[in-house]
């Protein structure tokens, strides 16, 4: 007589091999600069696979709320550093972002040795189009470029306070992380040529400032943040 257990016997499934697995992309994703530089809308659970084929070294946040431990937990487990800035919503017909916390973010995305880099908000539309747009500045690209780009990302609902910022911002703020880190055209453009303005005297974190928050190897499994309010 055959044992009962043996009638129904229990089936175990193995987890699928990482080739055969189903990436699913953030919201709103897209490529800023091919394996360098990405965009998207607040990652969740279903994205970190998908995260992690793209080997990103960092992932820069701009909305203020604190993190979920899951998402904490993602970082930490593949030694991805964090950074956290603040760059407020510009709307109701107020520009909020100033020039300091712009150049704070980008300060980090311009500095190559925090690359591929993924950034992102909520949405992946409005902050994360705004220090997109600005880092486009930085490579000489003209405001009317950077802001289709924006367009492109947050339509229906583009701000117009948001491309208000971006038409005003002026990258010379961040000129020296932006030459020695090789983001200028060749040759570089002239301080008179009506784009770059060296009037700034603004004091940001340099890159090293900001890579070295992050800088250990023996603690690239903890989450660093910058906190601008």
């Amino acid at each position: 007589m055959v044992a009962q257990e043996n009638l129904n016997p229990k089936l175990s499934i193995a987890p699928l091999p990482g080739r055969l697995r189903m990436y699913v992309p953030p919201a709103n994703f897209g490529a800023v600069e091919t394996n360098s530089i990405y965009r998207s809308g607040y990652p969740t659970s279903k994205n970190f696979d998908f995260i992690n084929s793209l080997n990103i070294r960092t992932i820069l946040t701009l909305v203020p709320e604190p993190l979920s431990e899951e998402y904490i937990s993602f970082m930490d487990q593949n030694h991805i550093r964090h950074y956290q800035v603040h760059i407020p919503a510009n709307k109701d017909g107020k520009v909020n972002i100033t020039p300091d916390t712009m150049a704070t973010a980008l300060a980090v995305v311009l500095n190559r040795n925090n690359h591929p880099l993924l950034i992102h908000c909520n949405r992946g539309k409005h902050r994360t189009g705004c220090v997109t747009a600005c880092f486009r500045k930085t490579q000489y690209i003209q405001n009317d470029p950077a802001i289709a780009e924006y367009r492109d990302y947050s339509y229906p609902k583009c701000r117009e306070d948001d491309m208000r910022f971006i038409k005003s911002f002026d990258p010379s703020i961040v000129l020296p992380i932006a030459q020695s880190q090789g983001w200028l055209p060749t040759p570089p453009p002239e301080p008179n040529d009506g784009f770059w303005h060296l009037k700034h005297q603004t004091e940001i974190p340099s890159y090293e400032d900001v890579a070295a928050i992050k800088s250990n190897d023996e603690h690239r499994d903890q989450v660093a943040r910058i906190s601008v309010k």
